[in-house]
């Protein structure tokens, strides 16, 4: 439920902020109206960046309602989990709470060249909202 109204109130977002991405941004900084930038033309993100709006990031969204709901149910407490998606697949990965794996989700997307940092921070606070709300409002324990 958190991940799939995060998903939609960050996609509802990107339609009506409409904001380019690094890549268009970095790229055509001559048509920007600001003299002070200057375009790179040859500049390439790390990854490919999907052909869709900057801000939000619903990646940085997804992570933090994923992150805040688990930590409403299990505290504040450290996991581990093998990943499925790194070079290595024997890689275990340790943090100290979800909401410190969310950071580091939100963080690899402007590692990666594929977001602005300020749409990751959005995204993250939009994904807090969202899981707040859902929490507050239909994930209460059932009254005997």
């Amino acid at each position: 439920m958190g991940l799939m109204d995060s998903y939609l109130a960050g996609w509802d977002s990107k339609f009506h902020y409409y904001l380019w991405r690094p890549y268009t941004a970095i790229r055509a900084a001559a048509n920007d109206g600001n003299p002070s930038t200057e375009p790179d033309l040859t500049w390439e993100p790390e990854q490919v960046t999907p052909p869709v709006q900057d801000y939000p990031s619903t990646h940085s969204a997804l992570g933090n309602a994923g992150a805040t709901i688990l930590t409403y149910y299990f505290g504040d407490q450290p996991f581990a989990f093998a990943s499925s998606t790194l070079n290595d697949m024997n890689t275990t990965l340790a943090y100290p709470n979800f909401m410190i794996a969310a950071d580091e989700n939100a963080e690899s997307r402007v590692l990666a060249g594929i977001h602005f940092r300020f749409a990751c921070v959005a995204g993250q606070a939009m994904g807090n909202d969202v899981a707040q709300w859902i929490v507050l409002n239909h994930l209460k324990p059932i009254q005997d």
